[in-house]
């Protein structure tokens, strides 16, 4: 069985962004400050044209990652629609 970041990992490869975004914004709920969510939200925004959500996602992450630690947020990174 795969877990809910593998399956958005799955979406992601497969250009099923619509999808991918809403079982994260589901994830942000319960996990706000997790990197892997919104680092791929903030790029799922992106890739839908809305422009406004990316940026203030991603800025989430942004400064989230500076907190954490650069190696952190790198191993946990997918490529997006690879």
């Amino acid at each position: 069985m795969e877990t809910e970041k593998e399956e958005i990992t799955r979406l992601l490869n497969s250009k099923r962004i619509a999808e991918a975004k809403e079982l994260l914004e589901k994830m942000i709920i319960s996990s706000p400050e997790d990197t892997f969510v919104l680092y791929n939200l903030g790029m799922c925004y992106s890739e839908l044209g809305n422009y406004q959500a990316s940026i203030e996602t991603l800025e989430k992450w942004y400064q989230l990652k500076d907190e954490l630690g650069f190696s952190l947020y790198a191993a946990e990174l997918p490529p997006i629609g690879t």
